[in-house]
């Protein structure tokens, strides 16, 4: 089957309206990037998009340039779909520069800078609100458990993956129509979709789920199937976890929990017979199938950023720098300082702090020592103050 090709239809003609914002920016199809297709496959997916996350960017220096522009550059020269949520303003100017940076981290580090959200769908990078990136793996992976309860025509229809594609000022309207129409469903309440402009557009093969759920992000909307030819518009929930026993040695379990514990603290974890029983987002069960395959030293990438976990500490009189390594070991950090540092991370201070950040609690720390402090990956970084 071709790439799905929507064609504006009447009311989606030049000049029909304009866009309440730039309605959607998927970043792709540059000067000089391949444009995908079934014949040009351009996009990383599968398992070299999987090898890419971890590859450095060598050196990446925006200055003042608009959102929507960088990231094209970036997705274009990294060959990795990017799906930039209609409510971000691709217009605003950023700055911002990496050097050596794995892809997968500069991803998460620019989203955080730009208070956005991000989350993976399959192989399409999607930046929005925070609350939406939160819960957007999640409700596609539950839309496609229930496929379950349809025919195996119907399941293999939804389940198969197509390039997708759609023209300049295409209308979300009859796009989302469309997408429907090409599984053999019809939307029941497409009036709950403004009206609206899309710029043209180039994924790479998404199934059903992931094409309507990124189309309907941007709306606050996700959908339910009401029987097997139609389905209706419904608001994106504001949590959403899948619950799932994870079978694993009994040494595994326990190093596993005490990771999830402090790298997903939003997880609900409980002993379960031979292994764990998660409640948590979806990609909190995709880091624990990634640590039972040998991935358990490498810190995972989840829907909780550290600028989200909170702490409480109480310190009574205790040197810096015995208190920092602690604090590295419990942050998983690799601790790093010049040695000429060490007469001032002798010095004793006393603090407390409740429901901080992981900055918040390191500046307590170091700050009454004229100390600073940097995080790259894995490495925590002590620094003497710059002074006033």
């Amino acid at each position: 089957m071709r790439p799905m090709r929507i064609v504006s239809g009447s009311g989606s003609r030049p000049g029909a309206g304009r866009p309440t914002v730039w309605a959607m920016l998927l970043i792709a199809g540059l000067a000089g990037a391949a444009s995908a297709s079934p014949d040009n496959p351009s996009w990383r997916t599968g398992t070299a998009l999987e090898r890419h996350w971890e590859t450095p960017v060598r050196m990446l220096r925006w200055g003042s340039n608009p959102l929507g522009d960088a990231l094209a550059s970036l997705s274009a020269t990294q060959r990795v779909a990017v799906f930039l949520d209609r409510r971000v303003d691709p217009q605003q100017p950023i700055d911002f520069s990496s050097q050596d940076e794995p892809l997968a981290q500069l991803l998460d580090r620019l989203a955080a800078e730009l208070d956005l959200g991000t989350c993976r769908i399959g192989p399409v990078v999607y930046f929005g609100p925070p609350e939406t990136a939160a819960v957007l793996p999640t409700v596609v992976q539950l839309r496609r458990e229930e496929r379950e309860s349809f025919s195996p025509v119907i399941g293999r229809r939804l389940s198969r993956e197509l390039p997708v594609e759609w023209p300049k000022l295409t209308a979300p309207r009859e796009l989302i129509g469309r997408l429907a129409e090409e599984v053999g469903l019809v939307v029941r309440d497409l009036e709950r979709i403004p009206h609206d402009l899309w710029p043209a557009v180039e994924l790479p093969p998404l199934d059903f789920y992931q094409r309507m759920s990124l189309v309907l992000a941007g709306f606050g909307l996700t959908f339910q199937f009401e029987d097997d030819v139609r389905l209706r518009l419904v608001e994106l929930p504001e949590r959403a976890e899948l619950q799932r026993d994870h079978p694993m040695p009994a040494h595994l379990a326990a190093r596993i929990e005490a990771r999830l514990r402090q790298a997903y603290p939003v997880a609900e974890v409980a002993r379960q017979g031979g292994g764990l029983r998660v409640r948590a987002p979806w990609e909190v069960h995709q880091a624990i199938e990634g640590w039972l395959q040998g991935d358990i030293p490498r810190s995972p990438r989840g829907p909780v950023r550290p600028s989200e976990v909170r702490y409480t500490l109480e310190v009574q009189n205790q040197p810096v720098g015995a208190t920092a390594h602690a604090l590295a070991q419990r942050l998983e950090l690799e601790l790093r300082y010049p040695p000429e540092l060490e007469a001032q991370l002798q010095q004793r201070v006393s603090f407390r702090v409740e429901e901080v950040t992981r900055e918040q609690l390191l500046e307590a720390l170091l700050e009454p020592a004229n100390l600073t402090f940097q995080v790259f990956e894995q490495t925590l970084e002590i620094l003497p103050a710059e002074p006033d």
